[in-house]
């Protein structure tokens, strides 16, 4: 087109504006920034606007948006920007308007997988062409339209033209010199371990291994670096390649990759997948069965058509291969509604077909209607390097089964020995002025003994700008979190170098230390989240007299004036409290069938246990019902002075508290928690300073009015400001990223319930009394009171077992630990974390293979259980 303006007697029946002009639509950065550079080579100016792009333009003081109005030839657009304001300004821009003679659009097949699935920008590109001249010439590009015409139909409709108004050129997607090859994957892929590609590291092929996931990426690349031997720099062998990464940090893996022999392998997503053309690549390697058709062909495709023999090489479970014969012999509403009830995405029947078949590039050419051979190309690169013709021989392991020292036969299952050890093994008001004084003398006690006490005060809270970001998703919360430093001048290019504490419930606890884990490669502190300090969180982390009717007892003696002194009763409560609530009346319960003990004097007997059906496990000959009943008094116990201690501000006694529940989390069956509250102990007693301790205890609690016992959990706050702002966005009918809710609403919530308080005040309301709220309350407890007395729950009856649960989570916790667990949790801790490290001094040489020791016996009993999943 620019030759053509320039010189119009080059081609007379075709008219271009004086300074034409091309808007191309890529779809990832990658494939922007590597046509920007093909661009440079062939002498075309052109600018990469995305989102990148602009920031980065915007920091040297440049609008990209402005720039490229004239004399840029080619401009190469992010999906995302085809939304935004610039675009819209510069369509408004008529010099630029009318010098538009062409839209090109790359990997149009992206437009359906992409665009229905999470990145609606690509749904804009459909109405782009109605917003340029009438009449404007569309190019749409891919390598992998489906023959399928409803497929085919769909991306038409999307790109806004009709069956008759454009020219389909098809030609073969078949890379005739590409082995494909599958293999089992039989590693989970929630593991740490995946001995399948150790010997990865034993050849010097340039080699891209595709995830489904950033945590899988992540994984991979944990264990690749554990094999590396010492003085090999982790941080340039193996390097990764995903959106969580700083846009630098991947240009700077790619021009690695292409110009480093010492750099060579990268483990990335799917945003590598797609029309990246890098020279180096030879070998390709899937995790788990291709997400779809055009995927099988894509990822493949990375391999370069210059190196000697590349080859593609998918890694699926056994499962996963079973499962596409089932999806073949279903329909796909059966196959739909099967998903649906494991939770999972229906796999695609073409996927299916590709998985099931025995020749690949036989079931690649059905797909897509490849010709037997395509007509010769006469353009410059096809005569410099010819593409290779199909082989006399298919060379894929469905036709030609491998015989490779590559390929991983894993261990015979090592069957579970089931240990021997049985599982027993392992008021009135003189009252209430009594009570009273008693509870300040025992308050002035708790608190002169408490060890660490916040100092009674208001806290001051500066409610952040909301953000609209998921926390869960790991790029997201990122965002997230770059925009709340952002409020408080923290950026990558000017920070402060000190620890800034971040708070969470157990989730965001985790996947702040995931996002770090994620990050560690980068050399900035900023990037890498080093400055952050997570903070677990501790608001979601807490959770018999002789007579038949103790609430009549006390009222019949109410009546007849001989209520007991407040010092019997305390008397007795010391007795239940020893009788029903501590480890040793537990074992009471369960081991001691005397009469002679102390325990056995207190608590009650009860009738003789005649069921027979359900003898309790020697040597618990006791009453197990009753030891269960005691585990939960003592558990709710602790939860109580945990409760207790946060209303003081004792955070030495919370903290306490949590070391204990840590013991019983081990024990049950929630063992997220257990790790969590491991990585908060190991970081305040191991990781920091008596200083820096101190400090991220202090900040557990806060105090918003000032009072004494009016302390509360900082993540208890946050979900009570949480509240009153998802009432305004939905009073409203806003989203949480609106102006005014962050900027107005979410900035003073503080203000508006204190407001709240002042005007119910003001206006002679108060707070309804205590006395008359839940009202059914006492006839619930009445109704349970009166099944544990027919029950006799509380009292003791030898040989009593209803079932066989052990509910001391507690000594199981402690058993757990002891016997391995703790170990396990270290090695699996320490493997994912300060993986960086600075090589030691080598001399500059090309990648050498790697001696590779099989530890494929070092799996977890969590990892044989994901065995098999895809």
């Amino acid at each position: 087109m620019s030759a053509i303006a320039a010189n119009p007697s080059l081609c007379p029946t075709v008219a271009f504006p004086k300074d034409p002009a091309i808007v191309v639509v890529r779809p990832t950065n990658s494939i922007e920034q590597q046509m920007e550079e093909n661009m440079a080579k062939l002498g075309v100016s052109a600018v990469m606007i995305n989102a990148d792009s602009v920031v980065s333009a915007r920091l040297c003081g440049e609008d990209l948006w402005i720039m490229a109005r004239a004399g840029i030839s080619m401009i190469i657009l992010g999906p995302e920007q085809l939304i935004s304001k610039g675009f819209q300004d510069w369509l408004k821009h008529e010099p630029f308007f009318n010098r538009v003679c062409a839209l090109g659009v790359d990997e149009i097949h992206l437009l359906l997988l992409w665009g229905l699935a999470f990145c609606k920008a690509f749904t804009q590109i459909g109405f782009m062409r109605a917003r340029f001249r009438s009449g404007i010439t569309m190019i749409g590009l891919t390598a992998t339209l489906l023959w399928d015409s409803k497929v085919a139909d769909a991306i038409f409709g999307m790109l806004g033209v009709n069956h008759g108004e454009f020219y389909l050129i098809r030609r073969s997607n078949s890379r005739h010199d590409i082995q494909i090859l599958f293999r089992t994957l039989h590693s989970g892929i929630d593991g740490l371990y995946f001995p399948e590609f150790a010997w990865v590291l034993k050849n010097l092929d340039k080699t891209i291994i595709f995830a489904g996931t950033i945590t899988l990426v992540f994984r991979l690349k944990v264990y690749l670096d554990s094999l590396l031997p010492p003085g090999v720099d982790r941080t340039l062998r193996v390097r990764t390649h995903h959106s969580l990464n700083w846009a630098d940090e991947n240009l700077e893996t790619i021009t690695l990759f292409k110009s480093d022999l010492h750099c060579q392998i990268i483990v990335a997503t799917n945003g590598l997948a797609q029309g990246n053309d890098i020279s180096v690549i030879k070998t390709v390697i899937q995790v788990g069965e291709p997400e779809s058709a055009e995927m099988f062909v894509q990822k493949p495709g990375r391999a370069h058509p210059n190196v000697d023999d590349p080859r593609a090489i998918f890694y699926i479970s056994a499962t996963r291969q079973a499962k596409a014969l089932t999806v073949l012999a279903q329909s796909d509403a059966e196959n739909t509604a099967d998903a649906k009830k494991e939770g999972t995405v229906a796999m695609d029947r073409p996927v299916a077909q590709i998985i099931a078949a025995r020749c690949k590039p036989f079931i690649q050419d059905e797909l897509y209607d490849n010709p037997e051979a395509d007509s010769p190309c006469i353009c410059q690169s096809c005569l410099a390097h010819p593409p290779a013709t199909r082989p006399a021989v298919c060379r894929c392991s469905g036709c030609l089964p491998e015989i490779s020292a590559e390929l991983y036969v894993p261990p015979p299952k090592q069957k579970k020995v089931l240990s021997d050890i049985p599982r027993s093994q392992r008021l009135t008001k003189p009252m209430k002025a009594a009570g009273t004084t008693r509870l300040e003398a025992f308050r002035a006690l708790y608190r002169a003994s408490a060890k660490l006490v916040i100092p009674l005060h208001q806290s001051v809270v500066h409610p952040l700008a909301a953000s609209g970001k998921k926390q869960t998703i790991p790029t997201e919360l990122k965002d997230g979190l770059l925009d709340f430093l952002a409020q408080f001048g923290q950026t990558h290019s000017d920070y402060l170098l000190c620890k800034l504490i971040v708070g969470g419930n157990g989730l965001s606890y985790a996947m702040l230390l995931q996002l770090q884990a994620y990050l560690q490669f980068h050399d900035d502190a900023f990037k890498s989240f080093e400055i952050l300090e997570p903070q677990l969180q501790v608001w979601h982390t807490k959770l018999l007299l002789g007579t038949d009717d103790i609430f009549g007892h006390f009222a019949g003696l109410a009546e007849a004036k001989k209520l007991p002194e407040i010092d019997s009763l305390i008397e007795i409560a010391k007795k239940l409290h020893h009788t029903y609530s501590t480890a040793q009346a537990k074992d009471h319960a369960i081991f001691d069938i005397g009469t002679t003990s102390e325990w056995a004097k207190t608590v009650p007997t009860g009738t003789t246990w005649e069921e027979e059906d359900k003898p309790v496990p020697p040597p618990c000959t006791g009453d197990f019902v009753l030891g269960q009943a005691i585990d939960f008094f003592r558990d709710g116990l602790n939860s109580r002075k945990a409760s207790f201690a946060v209303a003081e501000g004792d955070v030495g006694r919370l903290y306490e508290a949590i070391k204990h529940m840590l013991f019983t989390f081990a024990g049950s069956t929630h063992t997220n928690y257990m790790g969590y509250l491991l990585e908060m102990i190991i970081n305040l007693e191991l990781k920091s300073s008596p200083g820096l301790k101190e400090a991220l205890l202090l900040c557990l609690l806060v105090n918003l009015t000032g009072l004494l016992g009016h302390f509360e959990e900082g993540d208890y706050v946050v979900e009570f400001f949480n509240r009153l702002l998802e009432d305004v966005v939905q009073h409203k009918n806003a989203q949480f990223d609106d102006n005014f809710i962050r900027n107005v609403v979410s900035r003073n919530l503080r203000h508006i319930a204190e407001l709240k308080l002042a005007w119910r005040t003001g206006s002679g309301m108060k707070q309804k009394s205590k006395k008359h709220t839940d009202p059914h309350s006492d006839p619930e407890m009445q109704i349970l009171l009166k099944t544990y007395r027919m029950e006799e729950l509380h009292s003791r009856r030898l040989g009593r077992q209803i079932d066989d649960r052990d509910t001391d989570c507690f000594a199981k916790g402690i058993k757990k630990l002891r016997s391995g667990g703790l170990d396990k949790w270290i090695k699996k801790s320490l493997q994912t974390r300060q993986i960086r490290r600075p090589a030691e001094p080598t001399t500059p040489e090309p990648a050498t293979p790697v001696a590779v020791e099989d530890d494929s016996e070092e799996v977890d009993e969590e990892e044989e259980e994901e065995e098999g999943r895809a």
